[in-house]
């Protein structure tokens, strides 16, 4: 049964659209909504959603997963892929470090996916298979020997021996 239904327009729901696409329960309790213009969370006490004007502000937000560090990775449709650090309140977008190179992780970010070593990978549409380095925080392209071309990347697991599984426009990998 539907408990709640808030909408863009009622004065207390807080909303400024009624466009979702994906939500996030993270380990502290907390309720994220992202959608169509920016990034949601709900406020318990006030039943209410709170946008997030300084969390990738005004961005088609098609995916959010947080990593075991707890913060929160925001993958866009269009801008990329955005890290935001709840301990410190800031949010950085992912960039790979080279102005004259294309940054990996740009454009239409699909899924974000940490393995059980803690390497976080980010799947996009076009852009291949990244993984964000450790030591510098950049993304890397993932190069699996193939050419997958103008593939869509949709979702990736890791499997009880550790082996990784990605799904996709041309197949299973």
């Amino acid at each position: 049964r539907i408990i709640r239904h808030f909408e863009a327009g009622d004065r207390q729901s807080g909303l400024r659209t009624n466009t979702f696409i994906t939500m996030l329960g993270t380990s502290h309790g907390e309720v994220f909504a992202g959608g169509v213009s920016g990034l949601y969370r709900y406020d318990r006490r006030n039943t209410s959603w709170d946008f997030l004007e300084a969390v990738a502000p005004f961005n088609f937000i098609h995916d959010l997963y947080e990593d075991l560090h707890g913060d929160i990775w925001i993958g866009t449709y269009g801008n990329g892929l955005f890290r935001y650090q709840r301990s410190s309140g800031t949010c950085i977008r992912i960039t790979s470090g080279n102005e004259a190179g294309e940054n990996p992780v740009g454009g239409h970010i699909t899924s974000v996916f940490e393995d059980r070593d803690s390497r976080l990978w980010v799947l996009t549409e076009g852009r291949g298979i990244s993984y964000i380095d450790d030591s510098t925080g950049l993304p890397v392209r993932f190069d699996n020997g193939k050419d997958l071309g103008s593939t869509i990347f949709c979702a990736m697991l890791q499997d009880a021996s550790g082996e990784l599984w990605v799904s996709s426009t041309r197949g299973l990998l």
